[in-house]
């Protein structure tokens, strides 16, 4: 009977850290992409690869980033420019990992690589809030600041501005997909326990 209580206290836990964890959304086509983009929801979208070192290394901090309080209202997710190839080459992806921060259905910043492992987290944390928490600046034309800067940067990559078109469709969308996404993870989470559990029982 204890381990039984034991086993369904941690299967509590399962549960709750799986459907309320809010981690990155897995960008699975261009439409979902520009759906994101578009939504006028702050966003920041980052273009990886299984095979890029550096993606692997920053993968864990990103995703804490993306269930820290702070971040609550910005949306993180991730493409992999190889299961999306059409997508990073529209993208004029030069080099991975590439962020697009996206606020109010615009382009606002592209940064190529990472300068500091050591330092990603901290960094990204302050580019974050410099970037999409806090007011833009605009110009005469009302363009921001930030997106004006990064055109004229000769290093620049990036996308051209999206008009947000989708609005709170493209917000409730992202929320179902975000919900089935854990929610497969749940049931494939819980299968896994649930076959440990019945071996540690039973003594296998």
């Amino acid at each position: 009977m204890k381990k039984l209580y034991t086993a369904l206290s941690f299967l509590a836990l399962f549960v709750a850290n799986t459907l309320c964890a809010s981690g990155a959304v897995r960008v699975t086509s261009e439409n979902e992409y520009n759906r994101l983009a578009n939504n006028g929801r702050p966003t920041v979208i980052e273009f990886s690869a299984n095979w890029c070192g550096v993606c692997n290394g920053i993968a864990k901090p990103f995703e804490e980033l993306s269930s820290e309080a702070e971040f609550k209202d910005i949306t993180f997710a991730r493409v992999d420019i190889d299961e999306l190839p059409e997508l990073s080459e529209k993208s004029d992806i030069k080099g991975v990992p590439t962020f697009h921060f996206f606020a109010n259905g615009r382009l606002k910043k592209c940064d190529v690589g990472v300068k500091n492992m050591g330092a990603f987290k901290e960094n990204f944390r302050r580019c974050l809030r410099e970037t999409l928490l806090t007011a833009p600046k605009t110009s005469d034309n009302g363009v921001s600041n930030d997106t004006a800067e990064a055109f004229e940067d000769p290093e620049y990559v990036g996308v051209p501005e999206r008009v947000n078109q989708s609005g709170g469709i493209g917000m409730i969308w992202q929320s179902i997909h975000n919900f089935f996404f854990r929610l497969i993870d749940f049931i494939q989470g819980f299968f896994n326990f649930a076959i440990n559990g019945i071996k540690s029982l039973f003594g296998r």
